[in-house]
């Protein structure tokens, strides 16, 4: 059976759309290279990881083992995540971190539907004691989860530097959404039955992303990437030493937000090299420190994303996507 388009976007997201070829607003180097560097980026996606829709078709050379690719990626994800045979279902675990000051260490699954915009103990919102409760601090906004990664840094400054330039930095995801119309991982697993394939709905307490919009790109992991990026561009723009810990920390906060989304279900490894090459092209033009942000990047995601050391693992080695991974951040020492 073929797989079909999905292209849903609700009302919401549809205000997002800003075209295709629009720089995003930080974009230091002019239209036509943004145009040119997307281009290559769309051609290498279709040719590589997934097929673009257009007009009634899919184009590009990944159209002609879509099928085939997306069950083995799915297959080897229920093997290696979703707590089959041998394996541990890898949301339960927790990131590589040290526990917080009481002791906890909050699972993959408790910071995924954060990251999806689950507030702890909401009461919290509306009622304003002295001390609020852990949960609470650590899930009231976009990046307050990094209080779990790195409690020595001020978490409401961490949330400002992570996400207040994100709609700056980053590009035009639903438009980018919409030219690939990739659908999302259950429905694939569904349709070419995939055995044993679960998938975990976050269930934010005022809004979720899991899986109501096409998958490609994974906007979570771009964001990860970008934000963690903002940071360290603005720690170097004030000039002080950044302490190694602090340096390890984000770095593996930017890296888990888009593992965590494979963990789930939602989106598959490939959506991640996608948004990984992509945000490793956009980098240089985007920051005041572009190669140390870049060096900053590669290092992330080569060294603590799990997800990418399993592709460059159980990929075959003439598996196109990860050739493209490869091509871009070199292979494994």
């Amino acid at each position: 059976m073929e797989l079909g388009p999905f292209g849903v976007l609700n009302n919401d997201y549809k205000r997002s759309l800003r075209g295709l070829h629009t720089p995003m607003p930080a974009w230091k180097t002019g239209d036509p290279a943004f145009r040119s560097l997307l281009d290559h980026w769309l051609n290498d996606v279709a040719d590589n990881i997934w097929p673009a829709w257009q007009r009634g078709n899919w184009v590009g050379a990944a159209a002609a083992t879509k099928e085939a690719a997306a069950k083995a990626e799915l297959e080897l994800a229920v093997r290696l995540y979703h707590g089959q045979g041998q394996s541990q279902d890898v949301l339960t675990e927790t990131p590589d971190v040290p526990a917080t000051a009481d002791g906890r260490k909050p699972t993959h699954e408790w910071h995924y539907k954060i990251e999806d915009a689950l507030v702890l103990d909401p009461i919290y919102l509306y009622v304003k004691p002295p001390v609020t409760s852990f949960d609470f601090r650590a899930s009231r906004t976009i990046g307050s989860n990094y209080l779990v990664y790195d409690p020595t840094f001020e978490t409401q400054r961490f949330e400002r530097l992570f996400w207040g330039r994100m709609s700056d930095i980053q590009p035009s995801t639903w438009d980018i959404k919409l030219h690939f119309e990739r659908p999302r991982p259950w429905t694939v697993a569904t349709v070419l039955d995939v055995q044993n394939f679960r998938w975990v709905v976050a269930g934010g307490d005022f809004v979720t992303h899991t899986g109501v919009h096409p998958s490609l790109l994974s906007g979570h992991c771009i964001q990860g990437i970008l934000g963690g990026c903002s940071v360290l561009d603005a720690l170097l723009d004030d000039g002080g030493a950044i302490d190694p810990a602090t340096f390890r920390a984000i770095q593996k906060y930017m890296v888990d937000w888009g593992d965590r989304r494979v963990f789930a279900g939602v989106h598959y490894m490939t959506d991640n090299i996608a948004s990984w090459t992509l945000a490793r092209r956009l980098i240089p033009h985007l920051f005041n420190n572009a190669a140390q942000v870049k060096t900053f990047a590669v290092q992330a995601i080569t060294e603590h994303s799990r997800v990418f050391a399993d592709i460059v693992e159980h990929f075959d080695s003439d598996n196109s996507a990860r050739g493209m991974l490869i091509d871009e951040f070199g292979a494994p020492s």
